[in-house]
């Protein structure tokens, strides 16, 4: 099992900017009518934070021309262990032992489509990262996770794109095993043996995975909204999705029997363009482009939102790791926030920028 599955997966759109990288003074708790005070410091051309993943407190961040990686063992005192240049737009990162999985993206402005890679880098040595391998998936790259042996990646690009299954069992040379570009899979959710995906035409569906290179149907149901987001956890699937008129709602799939997923509820969402949602035990952590909300789903049936951090500009990615939270801004930066107790949130310190006397990202 990744990284990724145990805490938060990521997919997400991107584009060129700057980022704003910021100190967050501990002060205090926060509750879900108190906004939170957040010092400016300075920004970093073309560096666009986009998705973190945090393991042995060690943070891995995909951003924009970048792979940054940080030592986050003092979390208000991170360490800059590297900053490695890569020659796409990061977007999106996984985890799993020893090996970092990244996939980034061209846009070939003469053909007018999204070009993406996924990269493999051995991690053994955190601060010395290296590339074992490249596999070239056409179109722009949303969703990524790693399972075992395999990574799962869909893309999308106008009649380009699709859902991939890529074999990394040597991570030296990625094998493609499976493509779909006809079931129109919008996002997905991946164990060792069971496959979760949510289609473009409103259905939700399940698959078994004996062999990774020919996913065989087990169910199907109908969706309220299209799900740009799921996650699976204790017998439930959670999606996250809007429509044109910006309708947010979260979904919830009895899947105990994936040979029948059953649709149990779906609740409205006060958000703007939900993106991502993952659950432990009976919180759901769900973010859109301005709010990172938690919610009590002890209860399917009676949902309650419980506090929310607010205090955003362009919200992409969110890892949880025990009791921290780490969130990526694209406008913003990279912050930690204490999450032991939900209801209390605790702002603790991040990053700024190496060349910056006494600070150091």
């Amino acid at each position: 099992m990744s990284i990724r599955q145990m805490s938060a997966r990521l997919h997400h759109l991107t584009w060129v900017g700057f980022v704003f990288l910021f100190l967050m003074i501990l002060a205090g708790p926060s509750t879900a009518e108190e906004s939170w005070n957040v010092d400016f410091i300075n920004r970093v051309d073309n560096c666009t934070p986009q998705d973190i993943v945090v393991d042995d407190n060690i943070a891995y961040v995909a951003s924009d021309g970048f792979l940054a990686v940080l030592d986050v063992s003092d979390v208000s005192t991170p360490v800059l262990l590297t900053n490695y240049e890569t020659p796409d737009r990061t977007v999106l990162i996984d985890k799993n032992d020893n090996l970092l999985y990244t996939t980034g993206y061209n846009f070939d402005s003469i053909q007018w489509v999204y070009e993406s890679y996924l990269r493999i880098f051995d991690v053994s040595q955190p601060d010395q990262p290296v590339q074992l391998s490249e596999f070239y998936v056409p179109g722009y790259a949303q969703q990524l996770q790693v399972s075992g042996s395999f990574v799962f990646v869909v893309t999308t690009n106008h009649n380009q794109g699709g859902f991939f299954i890529i074999d990394v069992s040597d991570p030296t040379e990625p094998v493609q095993a499976y493509f779909n570009a006809s079931d129109g899979i919008i996002s997905f959710f991946a164990t060792d043996t069971t496959l979760y995906t949510c289609n473009a035409d409103s259905t939700f569906t399940t698959y078994d995975l004996p062999d990774h290179s020919n996913p065989q149907l087990l169910g199907s149901c109908e969706m309220e909204k299209l799900g740009y987001d799921v996650y699976v956890e204790n017998g439930l699937a959670y999606a996250i999705g809007f429509s044109v008129w910006n309708d947010n709602r979260i979904q919830i799939f009895d899947v105990n029997d994936p040979q029948n997923p059953t649709f149990v509820v779906g609740h409205a969402l006060a958000m703007n363009m939900t993106r991502k949602i993952f659950v432990r035990d009976t919180l759901a952590y769900i973010n859109d482009t301005n709010d990172l909300g938690i919610f009590d789903v002890s209860d399917p049936l009676n949902i309650a939102q419980i506090n929310v951090w607010d205090d955003t500009r362009y919200l992409r990615s969110f890892f949880i790791k025990n009791d921290k939270l780490y969130v990526v801004d694209e406008n913003a930066g990279i912050g930690i926030i204490d999450i032991t107790d939900p209801h209390q949130l605790w702002k603790l310190a991040f990053t700024t920028h190496p060349d910056l006397p006494g600070t150091f990202f």
